[in-house]
């Protein structure tokens, strides 16, 4: 199971920054809400080009249970199409043109915590076969393949041509969940990884890089999504916009390549339910539970999580990752129940170490907005839960575990819990930081003069 450790984590201060990604969600209703698209005036160069761009995965299956999602594609006439999976064969990469091309490549992209940067560059007017299509995994270029069919020498590829390009969306399924950041076409030209990225020398992670100075071509653009009114904009100095549909100011986030942010994790429950970029937990009428996708073991931690439809009261807390209940993604067990773990349950009982502590003068449910500060630097660790920004209990951990992640829980009852690491799926009214300028929260990370923060990577190298 893959999950983010202050030990693993990277982002360190000064260098370049990717401000913001886009959050495709296309999973909510079962359809395909959220996507890019645009139609070119005119062909231009379709020998020669280069595709570029960032992603994090949120579901590993579309809105029907397809393995398929495509990432970019043209299928109005002709097709070329970058997608992950595929019919037969799950979480790969895998690219095709209309004229035989073909990669599937064996490299598994489904670490739904992880930044991934793939390029793409096409040449088929070179006479060596392997020369025509080259593709690259985080500057590092893919060899093995389950399918491995270069273009025939100069054919033309269904790119930069009149007709419907689209992003996060295929024809009528298979669309894209999850973010994206830096997006590039580079019309007329086959460029290197090290156009994109660097790695870094203190680390050897891959990291994005200034891209604003290339040259784009007739057809090529670049999408920084930075214009929340605009998330389409071209920045390439083209003009090249893409309409927008299902696409609103709050799909503009501050989860990056060089900032990633926690969100929930499909990976560690199998029993969720997980759409928005995996910020929500949509329960039916199972027990399900849903954990986060960064661990945190020391430093000051807020999140908060909004209750936006509830049967009952939903249990909100934290679990070590030691415990089965983290480690096995079946296992239902609610925080507090395990040990080490807490929860705080909606009708004012607090759990700790499979034990209730006893009901307190609080409940929460529909509507209501729940901060969790969780303090792991002071000499007495503490979990506090607020309700609409007052406080309403707190408890001390009794533990030395390594780290804890946070996350509901909801028993036979249909829920609805959208948790804010920063990057909200629900709307904000107040806009509040943690002191470090990170996150968009309803509440502040700061109380009684003590700064908590946003659970990403800037900050778990900071205080993690």
């Amino acid at each position: 199971m893959s999950i983010i450790i202050p030990a693993n984590s990277a982002a360190g201060a000064g260098g370049f920054e990717i401000a913001n990604s886009c959050r495709f969600d296309n999973l909510d209703g079962g359809s395909i809400i959220d996507y890019l698209t645009r139609t070119p005036s005119g062909a231009s160069n379709r020998k020669t080009f280069t595709i570029s761009y960032w992603m994090k995965r949120s579901a590993l299956q579309g809105p029907t249970n397809n393995t398929l999602q495509q990432v970019i594609g043209q299928q109005a006439s002709g097709y070329f199409r970058l997608t992950l999976g595929s019919n037969e064969q799950g979480d790969i990469l895998r690219f095709y043109g209309g004229d035989g091309f073909e990669f599937r490549s064996k490299l598994f992209v489904r670490d739904t915590s992880a930044w991934y940067h793939i390029v793409l560059a096409m040449d088929t007017t070179q006479g060596t076969a392997s020369n025509r299509a080259k593709l690259y995994v985080n500057g590092v270029q893919q060899t093995e393949f389950y399918t491995e069919n270069y273009p025939g020498q100069n054919v033309d590829q269904a790119w930069n041509i009149a007709a419907l390009h689209k992003i996060a969306a295929g024809t009528s399924s298979g669309p894209f969940c999850g973010y994206l950041a830096q997006v590039v076409n580079i019309d007329g030209a086959a460029l290197a990884p090290t156009s994109f990225g660097e790695f870094d020398e203190d680390s050897g992670i891959w990291k994005p890089i200034d891209v604003s100075e290339l040259t784009f071509g007739t057809n090529g653009f670049f999408l920084d999504f930075a214009d929340s009114g605009d998330l389409g904009d071209d920045e390439s100095g083209n003009g090249n916009d893409f309409a927008e549909t299902g696409i609103a100011a709050i799909n503009q986030v501050t989860d990056t390549p060089t900032n990633n942010f926690c969100t929930l994790s499909p990976l560690a429950d199998s029993t969720s339910i997980l759409s928005d970029g995996n910020c929500v937990n949509n329960a039916d009428t199972s027990q399900t539970t849903s954990k986060g996708s960064i661990a945190v073991s020391n430093g000051r931690w807020y999140t908060e999580c909004k209750i936006t439809t509830s049967n009952q009261y939903p249990m909100l807390g934290i679990w070590s990752v030691e415990t089965t209940a983290f480690q096995n993604p079946t296992d239902t067990s609610y925080p507090g129940q395990v040990t080490p773990s807490y929860g705080g349950y909606g009708n004012g009982s607090i759990y700790a170490n499979g034990s209730n502590t006893g009901s307190q003068s609080f409940t929460w449910g529909n509507g209501n907005i729940i901060g969790i500060y969780l303090d792991l630097e002071s000499s007495t660790k503490t979990i506090k839960w607020y309700k609409d920004g007052s406080s309403i209990a707190t408890l001390d951990l009794a533990t030395t575990t390594d780290a804890f992640v946070f996350g509901d829980y909801n028993s036979a009852n249909a829920l609805t819990a959208s948790w804010n690491f920063g990057n909200p799926a629900f709307a904000i009214s107040s806009g509040n930081t943690d002191a470090n300028g990170y996150g968009n929260f309803e509440f502040s990370p700061t109380i009684g003069g003590v700064d908590y923060f946003a659970i990403c990577t800037k900050n778990l190298a900071e205080h993690g």
